[in-house]
């Protein structure tokens, strides 16, 4: 099993990804996402008025004012939205709130959130429930194991394939340490594996995708994060750590990176959505009570 333990840390390492240096760049968000009778306030009103644009019976909207799900048109799913947000049923993953502040962060201090990240072509999705990290992995141990001259597939004596006798790989960091979740074939039963001791680098990943409310985010400048033109957002905690949000059009989340000290850990932002997704409750809840000492 050493070599599980390697290829975990392989998936880890790939997922810090650093982001290109910063280079300046303008952008200013000027609307309150949602907000078209300008009372600061999300109405059912507004929701009307956004209605009536799409349908071409009333005033033209600009697209940050009115662009609900940031597909760069005005549409009756953007009325849909801002109705949902005003009757507090919804989060919004784009625009700004009345106070200039990104809506998204509010679903990041939800604590309970997916995103999608990328590496060699591969998407990667993490999810993350109060402070712990889920990293469905299947997709990128296929990448990884692509290549038959590399060791990644002799985890087993015999050369065995890992995609030959499991699926629905996954990685959990929760409180610094790290388990390893699989599924024999054929056994149907989700195994867990205890891979490390508490380890400090683990728990700035784990950090860097928590957002505790106390963590207050003020705009610092901007930057190109994959020749796009962002507002960077920071929070600075304490005297040696600080986070910052990129943000593109619309206030689209692009990137997530943290410093503390010496140690820097960042990820590209491809798509957010509240909840867990498919990931169960129990993968995060049942680690301690489910794993297998290696």
């Amino acid at each position: 099993m050493k070599q599980l333990k390697r290829i975990t840390s392989v998936i880890l390492t790939l997922c810090m990804l650093v982001t290109a240096p910063l280079v300046f760049a303008e952008n200013d968000p000027d609307y309150m996402l949602g907000d078209v009778d300008g009372d600061k306030m999300l109405t059912a009103d507004d929701a009307r008025s956004i209605l009536r644009a799409s349908a071409g019976l009333g005033p033209s909207l600009p697209l940050l004012q009115a662009d609900a799900n940031n597909d760069n048109r005005i549409t009756a799913d953007d009325a849909r939205l801002i109705l949902r947000k005003s009757a507090k049923l919804e989060k919004l993953l784009y625009g700004y709130d009345e106070n200039g502040i990104p809506n998204v962060l509010e679903v990041l201090r939800s604590g309970t959130y997916s995103l999608l990240t990328e590496f060699m072509g591969t998407s990667v999705s993490l999810a993350v429930n109060n402070g712990a990290v889920y990293m469905a992995a299947d997709d990128l141990i296929d990448e990884l194991m692509g290549d038959p001259g590399e060791d990644f597939g002799e985890i087993l004596k015999g050369n065995i394939d890992m995609r030959d006798i499991c699926t629905d790989i996954g990685v959990l960091i929760r409180d610094g340490k790290v388990y390893g979740f699989l599924t024999i074939k054929g056994l149907g039963e989700k195994l867990c594996f205890d891979l490390s001791e508490d380890d400090d680098d683990l728990s700035l990943l784990a950090s860097l995708l928590a957002f505790p409310e106390d963590e207050t985010y003020v705009r610092n400048g901007t930057a190109i994060i994959n020749g796009e033109d962002c507002l960077v957002y920071s929070a600075i905690i304490g005297d040696d750590y600080t986070k910052n949000l990129y943000l593109g059009y619309n206030a689209q989340l692009m990137a997530i990176s943290a410093s503390r000290e010496s140690d820097e850990v960042s990820i590209i932002v491809n798509y957010v959505a509240e909840g867990t997704g498919l990931v169960s409750d129990a993968v995060f809840t049942d680690a301690g009570t489910m794993r297998v000492k290696l």
